[in-house]
């Protein structure tokens, strides 16, 4: 069970408007996993896994919102109400050859991931005052996600103290998005044209990567480079064109350890790799769900990956005292951000946007501690700083945030 309270103020022209929310979730999973590896020969297996997953849940919004407008005073007191029931399942496939005696492998991995989601919604609003009148309306939303992955990858052993690794991967997914609002009149349900809409999103992403990991007297490092071509394509009936999006990125990784004595218990580490973050199916997804009459959240299809810098340095004594001092780079993050519905000026749009960069400083340290042979402690701290801009859009700025 989750609870939130969140509390939206807005002031306009002549207008004010506050409002409290109340949100409630109850949520039940059940989910079942089986598999098993057969071995052809002493080098050679093949392995199968399939997983289910269903889960439901249950939401409750209790919204009491007063507006001001030019005097005028009006309560509006909603409630919103529904389910979301989903279904997972997937089944992975695996072939492992052992090429020697020393360590080297070759495998190919098959995947395949099915996501099913169907969330119904029924809203009520009572206005009472300067306005006074009932709205009633519902929603039902269907979202079908399907994954395909094909993995091949080899590791050589070259000798003690070198393995070299690379491989290829492959990955399709397609989602397909059916929403549609009613709202009812009399005793009849019409259909919202505006927030009703079907939607489709295919995306490719072919990979080749490799890896070097080796060591230089007592000096350990690896160094990798991990190339990716995406092509993603959006689709709603509710506009006659999207933007597909192409990119073909390098992601190098660096890592080098240096000990400080011949035991190795006190060392210095050094990090760096550049990876790639998408954004969820959820996030893409262009639904629009009220949280309040005059506060909407929905999902933004324009969204498009952020790129990640990760820097850290690292200290180890006695293998058991450990610090480390990072920073993140990331340009086109996406975060929260408030906007005003361009068709009602008076609504207030919460949805996911690209913002300009964030730059996160963070520390760590932990140790263990172990008072008896049959106790053992680990003491952890940490801190960050989080720093995020977001430029202007549409001639506005929309948000500035520094943590």
């Amino acid at each position: 069970m989750e609870y939130a309270t969140e509390e939206v103020n807005t002031w306009g022209t002549n207008r004010t408007a506050s409002s409290n929310i109340d949100l409630s979730l109850l949520t039940r999973t059940a989910r079942v996993r089986t598999g098993g590896i057969y071995e052809i020969s002493n080098k050679q297996s093949v392995g199968l896994e399939g997983y289910y997953s269903h889960s439901s849940r249950k939401n409750k919004s209790f919204s009491d919102l007063i507006e001001i407008m030019d005097e005028n005073h009006t309560d509006i007191i909603s409630l919103y109400s529904g389910e979301n029931l989903a279904d997972n399942y997937t089944l992975s496939a695996n072939y492992m050859l052992h090429l020697d005696s020393v360590g080297s492998i070759f495998k190919i991995l098959l995947d395949y991931a099915h996501n099913g989601t169907d969330d119904n919604q029924h809203y009520k609003s009572d206005f009472r005052g300067y306005l006074n009148y009932d709205t009633i309306y519902r929603s039902t939303m269907f979202t079908q996600n399907n994954l395909y992955t094909v993995n091949a990858d080899i590791s050589l052993q070259l000798n003690e103290k070198s393995t070299f690794n690379t491989g290829l991967k492959y990955t399709h997914t397609k989602m397909d998005n059916d929403i549609l609002f009613e709202y009812q009149k009399e005793i009849s349900w019409i259909q919202m044209e505006a927030y009703s809409n079907k939607n489709k999103f295919k995306e490719n992403i072919a990979a080749v990567y490799g890896s070097f990991v080796s060591r230089i007297q007592k000096i350990s490092f690896s160094l990798g480079l991990r190339g990716e071509y995406t092509y993603a394509s959006p689709w709603t009936n509710k506009s006659e064109e999207m933007e597909s999006q192409k990119y073909f990125k390098l992601f190098p990784t660096a890592y080098v350890m240096y000990p400080f004595d011949r035991e190795e218990k006190h060392s210095l580490m050094l990090n760096y790799n550049r990876k790639i973050q998408r954004p969820g199916f959820n996030a893409l997804n262009p639904f629009r769900i009220p949280a309040s009459e005059y506060l909407y959240i929905e999902g933004n299809p324009e969204l498009k990956a952020a790129f990640i810098n990760d820097y850290s340095t690292s200290l180890n004594f006695f293998n058991r005292y450990n610090l480390t001092v990072g920073l993140t780079d990331a340009k086109g993050t996406f975060e929260r951000v408030l906007l005003s519905d361009p068709d009602r000026q008076e609504v207030i749009i919460q949805r996911l946007e690209n913002v300009g960069k964030r730059i996160n400083y963070y520390v760590a340290a932990n140790t263990s501690l172990v008072p008896a042979k049959w106790w053992q402690i680990y003491l952890n701290i940490s801190g960050s700083r989080n720093e995020v801009k977001v430029y202007e859009k549409n001639g506005n700025r929309i948000l500035f945030r520094d943590i």
